[in-house]
This record gives C-alpha cells, structure tokens and sequence, in this order.
C-alpha cells in the first residue's frame, strides 16, 4: 500500500471490492507504530468534525444535553473519539484472542482506524446525500449499514484468521453490545461532572 492520496484512494476501492485481501495486504504493509497512532488521532478529529458539521444546522433548542455539550467542546468530544477508537481496538483484539484469534494489537489498530478511515468516507457521502437529495438519505443510510457490517466482518474474519462469517458477525453483535453499555455509561459519568446531569 502506498502512503499518498492516490494509494489510499487505490486502497479504499479495493477494499470494498475485496475487503479480506485488502485488509491482509494492509496488515502485512506493517505500518509504524507511531503511524498508527497519529492516524488513530487523526480519525477521532475527523469524526469530530464530521459530527459537528452535521449538527450544526439543527436548532439548540432541539438537543438533548449531551450533543449541546458535544457542541460547546470540541476538543472534549474530540478526546471521546478517541477513546471509543481506543476501547474499540481492545475489544476487537481481546475478544478475537478470547476466541483463539491469531490478531496482535497493533494489527487490531491498524484495521480498526482503517476500518473507521472508510466509514467516515462513507458518512461524508451521506451527509452530502442528505443536503443534496433529501428522499434518498434513508436509503443511504441503509446502505451504509449494511456496508458497515460487511466490512467489519471480513475485516476481523481476516485479522483473526475466522472461517466462519456468520460466527464472526454474531462476535460482532456482541462486542457492539459491550462497547455501547460501556461507552454509555462512560459518557454519563463525564457529563455527570461538566454539565451536572445526575449518574445512574
């Protein structure tokens, strides 16, 4: 893989196409260490940015607390990014190795910030289908989860050494479940101290 725009352009179409030999081809490129953290940081600002850009034409008004905290702090919402980046890449390696995955951590993090690098193209074009032409924002959500899945599944298939798609889907399902309950309470207790709103 080549570390310019039109290598990664070249990697971001082949990974849709193929997403196992993409990814395993990715893997193999053994990226530095440091670059796989620059580019972990470099994701959660641009899935900052990307959430902002998409709230900013909803009125104040019609926000739960927590988006008009989001708002008020980007650096702190930034800061969160990063940390569900980083839960994320535990689960996926923790759990793959729970289930006798053959992933190292550093390989996980290459394919999570990979994996979400895709996504937050993908969330880019829905977000200009939704400007653009507002009757198929629903369809291309759609889409994007069905994308979302698929790729995430091959994705970790590949990373562990998986046969099964199926087994590794229902992993999946399962690892979203924790992260969801772990990063909602997470998120409670940070507002619990900014904003005041009361902890469970």
């Amino acid at each position: 893989m080549h570390w310019n725009l039109p290598g990664l352009l070249s990697a971001l179409r082949y990974s849709l196409l193929s997403p196992r030999d993409a990814i395993r081809q990715l893997i193999e490129s053994d990226p530095p260490m440091v670059a796989r953290w620059i580019a972990l940081l470099l994701v959660a600002i641009a899935s900052t940015f990307l959430m902002l850009l998409s709230l900013a034409p909803v009125p104040a008004e019609e926000l739960p607390p927590t988006l008009l905290w989001a708002l008020g702090s980007p650096l702190g919402l930034a800061a969160i990014q990063a940390v569900m980046l980083l839960v994320s890449v535990h689960l996926l390696y923790r759990l793959g190795r729970f289930r006798n995955g053959r992933g190292s951590f550093a390989d996980s993090l290459t394919v999570l910030v990979w994996f979400q690098t895709i996504m937050l193209v993908v969330q880019a074009a829905q977000l200009a289908v939704q400007v653009v032409l507002p009757p198929l924002a629903f369809p291309a959500y759609v889409a994007g989860m069905v994308l979302f899945f698929w790729l995430l599944t091959n994705f970790v298939a590949e990373l562990h050494g998986f046969a099964s798609l199926g087994m590794t889907f229902f992993g999946i399902l399962v690892a979203l479940a924790v992260l969801i309950l772990l990063l909602g309470f997470g998120l409670v207790l940070v507002l619990a101290v900014t904003v005041g709103v009361p902890a469970p």
